[in-house]
């Protein structure tokens, strides 16, 4: 099973959104599924040079169970962040999600 393959936990958090004194809002995230055993995976990469500066992104995917995890949540790491850019259930049977994600650098 592919359960048998999952080496951490990690965090899914989403974010909720309220208005703040200057008519704009903020973006606070929550714990959804804390403590979530999962497998996470390089799968690609791209680094290039733009205006003199160096710019690169690395692409994952992440194995987990089946829970409640929409395209806005992010996934934290121990304090890497990375945005969930699909969420599938690639066999249909319900077994377990694969999410693509992209590193995001804070």
């Amino acid at each position: 099973m592919i359960q048998d393959f999952y080496t951490k936990t990690v965090d899914i958090e989403r974010a909720t959104v309220s208005d703040d004194d200057i008519m704009g809002y903020e973006r606070t995230w929550v714990k959804l599924h804390p403590g979530l055993a999962c497998c996470i995976q390089p799968r690609r990469g791209f680094e290039a040079v733009v205006h003199d500066k160096r710019q690169s992104e690395v692409g994952h995917v992440m194995y987990c169970d089946v829970v409640d995890i929409l395209p806005s949540d992010r996934v934290n790491d121990g304090g890497k962040y990375y945005d969930i850019l699909d969420v599938r259930d690639n066999d249909l049977l319900g077994r377990f999600l694969t999410l693509d994600l992209k590193f995001v650098v804070e």
